[in-house]
């Protein structure tokens, strides 16, 4: 792949999805690949709106993975757009390119990675500014591995009373759909797809790097 002046790299997944082991696989191909990169997690942007997210035990993964949903859904009806999320982390992105110009650098060769995209309009947005330096990276888990997944996460923090509600609220969350809330069934066809169909970290691996041909 030829270096571009900046790459933007959108990762989106149902919830329960490792985006995690995905985004560290990107950082540490395209940085072989001499890209500088920086990973944007949208849903922490929220907790910089005053007033928008409430107090919650940030030990409890349950409570931190329905409270920053919800606070999401509220955002995008606050500002009535659907990509909202997208411009609250614009200034992070400005922000970025104006610390690595101060310092000499260029900002030919960066790559932002974008986790995660959970509404048509933010791709829509990401690709109407960002036009062909924006890849759309769809990733694919089935639901009974995001289920095991993030209750396993829970059972780390001995969640274990919200591990079997988790099995009925998380699916039903993901297929809900708002005027304002997540709508991952319904993005418009993605450039690029990774699957993590309880393949090893090396076909991950194997896959992200076929992405960034």
């Amino acid at each position: 792949m030829a270096r571009t002046p900046e790459l933007f790299i959108g990762l989106t997944g149902a919830i329960g999805t490792n985006l995690d082991n995905v985004a560290s696989k990107f950082e540490a191909r395209l940085q072989r690949m001499g890209y500088d990169t920086e990973t944007l997690i949208l849903s922490r942007l929220l907790e910089s709106v005053d007033g928008l997210v409430g107090d919650y035990d940030k030990t409890d993964e349950y409570q931190r993975v329905t409270t920053l949903m919800d606070s999401g859904d509220a955002f995008r009806k606050r500002i009535g757009m659907g990509g909202a999320l997208v411009k609250l982390a614009l200034p992070y992105v400005r922000k970025s390119r104006n610390n690595a110009q101060g310092l000499g650098k260029s900002v030919k060769g960066r790559a932002y990675i974008f986790k995660s995209l959970k509404h048509t309009d933010e791709v829509k947005d990401m690709r109407m500014i960002y036009g062909m330096n924006f890849w759309l990276v769809s990733v694919y888990s089935p639901r009974d591995i995001r289920l095991e997944y993030i209750t396993n996460k829970m059972k780390q923090w001995s969640q274990e009373s919200h591990c079997v509600r988790t099995k009925t609220d998380v699916p039903r969350r993901t297929r809900c759909v708002k005027s304002h809330g997540s709508k991952c069934s319904q993005y418009v066809p993605p450039s690029r797809c990774v699957s993590q169909r309880g393949y090893s970290n090396r076909r991950i691996h194997k896959q992200v790097c076929r992405a960034l041909v």
